[in-house]
């Protein structure tokens, strides 16, 4: 798949940074571009993932896409819990652990790491003694489910500053010995400090920042039953 336009742009920063050749939208079949291609992608959603800026956080109401288990007759499944319910994927009692599956968003990336343990009628839960995650599914015990997590969001126009510089310099590292001619240690020894300073400052700024997203009565629910 191609470069956008506006990434394109981005990749572009990264090869001045490093003293290799730039490239064009229209042009995409360099050495540069490809290689561009090649590592894009994957360091965004790496980053998103890790970072969890707040431009990239969602919370969502999830929309219920089956129930696991059915009702048996002689030990063959004879009818749905709810009829209502539509099934895309019939689940045996005996061989399914969950009670429920929900449609995750089409935007989903990864869950927020701040829910990996939370408390809840008096007992800690791990995620996998609630949920489990498998494909664009979640399977879960929950009758209802409020989701906080971290969206795929690849138009570079909703990146912040400190995102953008991070995703540039960890590009440039990754393409520096390979695209930049000789090895040059002292430039990879900068970007690498000032990448590891960013890192931080960022997560100290995103942590700090609150989650505006979502429904008003969010923040009033955060421990109550249905939370991811």
């Amino acid at each position: 798949m191609s470069l956008t336009a506006d990434e394109v742009t981005l990749c572009n920063q990264v090869l001045d940074q490093i003293g290799a050749a730039v490239f064009t939208y229209a042009n995409q079949t360099t050495n540069e571009a490809m290689s561009c291609n090649r590592h894009y992608a994957q360091t965004r959603d790496v980053l998103l993932e890790d970072l969890e800026p707040v431009f990239a956080r969602g919370r969502v109401e999830l929309t219920i896409y089956g129930i696991g288990e059915l009702v048996y007759w002689e030990g063959s499944p004879v009818t749905y819990e709810s009829a209502s319910v539509y099934f895309g994927v019939i689940y045996y009692e005996d061989d399914f652990e969950w009670d429920y599956i929900y449609d995750l968003p089409s935007d989903f990336l990864a869950l927020r790491s701040e829910d990996s343990i939370y408390e809840l009628d008096g007992q800690v839960y791990e995620p996998s003694d609630r949920y489990d995650v498998a494909g664009d599914l979640l399977c879960t015990n929950l009758d209802e489910v409020h989701l906080r997590y971290i969206k795929a969001i690849t138009d570079p126009d909703d990146f912040d500053s400190f995102f953008k510089e991070i995703l540039l310099l960890s590009l440039g590292i990754k393409l520096l010995n390979s695209l930049a001619g000789t090895k040059n240690d002292a430039l990879q020894e900068r970007m690498e400090k000032r990448l590891e300073y960013l890192i931080r400052k960022a997560k100290s700024r995103y942590k700090k920042q609150p989650d505006t997203t979502g429904y008003s009565s969010w923040n009033n629910s955060r421990y109550g039953s249905g939370k991811v």
